[in-house]
Order: C-alpha cells, then sequence, then structure tokens
C-alpha cells in the first residue's frame, strides 16, 4: 500500500499539455498521414481532403494492429487503413468499413487526440489520464498582426533532466545564484575568478486580448 502511495504522488513521465507534434506545412491538404512518435508512444497525424480540418490518432488501427502510417491513405477527411481500408473521422469513429452492409459497432473506434493549429504549428492535447483539455493556447497580438518574426523551424537534442523540470527552474529564483552564479569557460567547465553573474528575474501582469489564433 505505502509503495502504491509513493507511486501515485510521483508527476506522470511527460507532463498534461498541449505539443506540437508538426507544423501546418507539413500537413498537406488529402496527403497521406505522416507518423510522428512523441511522448512514449506513436501518432498519425493528418490534413482532410474535404475540410482541410487536422486531425490525430494513435498510429495503430483498433482492428488488427496495422500502422495507418505505413501505406495509409486520406479518403475525404479520413484516415484509411493500409490493411483492411477501414477510414476512421478524426473523432476516432469508424466511417466505413468497405466489406460490410452491416452497421459498424462503436468498440471499432480508433484513439483520437484534440487538435489546434497555432501560428504554423499542430498542436495535440495530452493527458496522462486521458482528460478533457483544461486550458487553450493564447492568442499572441503580436504573431497575429505580423509585428513579431515567427519560427518555425526545429530543433532537437538530449537533455538528462525531467522536462518538468525546465519550467519549474524558470520560476525557482533563489537557485539561480547557488548554481548559475558562476561564469563558466565554455567547453573547460572551470569558473573564471571574480566574475560573478547576477540574475534579476521579475514579471508583470499582462492585459488579456480578444485577438484570434493565428
Amino acid at each position: 500500500e505505502s509503495e502504491a502511495l509513493r507511486l501515485a504522488s510521483y508527476p506522470p513521465p511527460y507532463p498534461n499539455g498541449w505539443y506540437a507534434l508538426a507544423t501546418s506545412a507539413e500537413l498537406v491538404r488529402g496527403a497521406p498521414p505522416i507518423a510522428v512518435e512523441a511522448l512514449g508512444r506513436e501518432f498519425v497525424l493528418w490534413r482532410g481532403a474535404d475540410t482541410g480540418v487536422a486531425g490525430c490518432l494513435d498510429a495503430y488501427c483498433p482492428h488488427m494492429g496495422a500502422h495507418l502510417g505505413v501505406g495509409g491513405k486520406v479518403v475525404g477527411d479520413c484516415a484509411q487503413c493500409p490493411m483492411h481500408l477501414w477510414a476512421f473521422k478524426n473523432d476516432g469513429t469508424c466511417a466505413d468499413v468497405p466489406y460490410t452492409t452491416k452497421s459498424i459497432p462503436e468498440q471499432a473506434k480508433a484513439k483520437a487526440h484534440k487538435v489546434h493549429e497555432w501560428y504554423g504549428r499542430v498542436f495535440v492535447w495530452f493527458h496522462a489520464d486521458d482528460a478533457e483539455p483544461t486550458y487553450n493556447l493564447p492568442a499572441l497580438p503580436e504573431l497575429s498582426t505580423g509585428r513579431a518574426p515567427r519560427y518555425c523551424g526545429g530543433f532537437a537534442t538530449e537533455v538528462n533532466m525531467h522536462v518538468m523540470e525546465f519550467a519549474e527552474n524558470s520560476a525557482d529564483f533563489a537557485h539561480f545564484g547557488p548554481l548559475h552564479g558562476g561564469m563558466v569557460l565554455p567547453w573547460f567547465g572551470g569558473k573564471i575568478p571574480l566574475v560573478d553573474v547576477h540574475h534579476v528575474p521579475g514579471w508583470k501582469p499582462g492585459v488579456g486580448s480578444n485577438d484570434a489564433d493565428g
């Protein structure tokens, strides 16, 4: 029992929130689904041929486990499985089983994920307990009006820390001096004598906006 309580107190491996899994440009209207590995699982993302709306499903078909991103197609607004041609809407509902005229059971449903396109990025909602989104991505007037530059490239590297520590450390002002107060020589790691770095963090309240998403 104590072990179960201890494990229950641990944060999930990946924090709940919105994650950018693709750029909007990568999802071409009506093109085959693309495969993405993230958050310890595999997804497929696509853009519907009819409406142009983006969708995201778990990568493996709930029927026989075929990967929807390996030989799959987009038919209308649905992602079509390459093995038996089952077609799934972006809410996971199976819209077509081509070799039967019987009604499609509700259990024939793929795992769907909420999608939000935000300033050239395709964000997918993740929650460790599959809960609905608890917040929306904010509108950024500077990006909507073009007053600020927009970067849609990417960079990947490995860091030996939990992803949540990035956010927590940015608000943990007390650790800045003890851990980051020294000026360190690049590549050598040695501290430069008599040189200290003084961090002066802070923030100020902002004003909300009704500006629409990009």
